[in-house]
């Protein structure tokens, strides 16, 4: 999948929902995820299986956004940012 975002396109890679649960398993964060302790790293909402927007690594840290447009949008940056500057 690709995003424009800011004139610039963004590949953002996709995963099913069937495979999403296996992944959080292996990531070590459904647990937290289905008891509503993991939150969005950009605004704080909780996360579910349904909201999940985005999953990546920032600074050595697992993060995973909401799917709000804005969080998304805010990942991406942070995300591209990270990569540059490693």
């Amino acid at each position: 999948m690709r995003v424009k975002l800011r004139h610039k396109n963004i590949h953002i890679p996709a995963i099913s929902d069937e495979v999403l649960p296996h992944l959080l398993v292996r990531l070590k964060v459904y647990d937290d995820i289905v008891s509503g302790k993991m939150k969005c790293h950009i605004c704080g909402r909780k996360l579910t299986l349904d909201t999940i927007g985005a999953i990546g690594m920032l600074n050595g840290e697992l993060i995973l956004v909401c799917d709000k447009l804005f969080c998304i949008s805010k990942a991406s940056i942070l995300f591209s940012e990270s990569q540059t500057s490693s």
